[in-house]
């Protein structure tokens, strides 16, 4: 999964994000199944994060911050990434033409 994250995360399309983030919600759901094998962390949510910001899409900023306020409340987060992510969140608005 994870090898899928980041060739999403490398394409600059608009379905990038969205295909992102459609596989970390299905890991997720792997993960509360309790499927073993899905480990979700938060390095699965900074490649979502930064395949939004990539994509070009209208939505793209509020989809990554979304996505980041969905990472903020797991548990095992890495604070670390998580601070990055929230600067590379905040870096894409203020570049963003959009008023929010």
């Amino acid at each position: 999964m994870k090898i899928l994250l980041k060739e999403w995360r490398h394409r600059v399309s608009l379905n990038s994000g969205r295909m992102s983030e459609m596989l970390l919600n299905r890991l997720v759901e792997e993960e509360l199944a309790g499927n073993i094998q899905a480990r979700c962390d938060t390095s699965f949510y900074a490649m979502t994060i930064n395949s939004w910001i990539t994509s070009g899409d209208s939505k793209a900023e509020q989809q990554a911050t979304e996505v980041l306020n969905t990472m903020g409340k797991r548990a095992d987060i890495d604070l670390k990434l998580y601070a990055e992510c929230h600067s590379l969140v905040i870096d894409a608005w203020s570049k963003s033409k959009k008023k929010n």
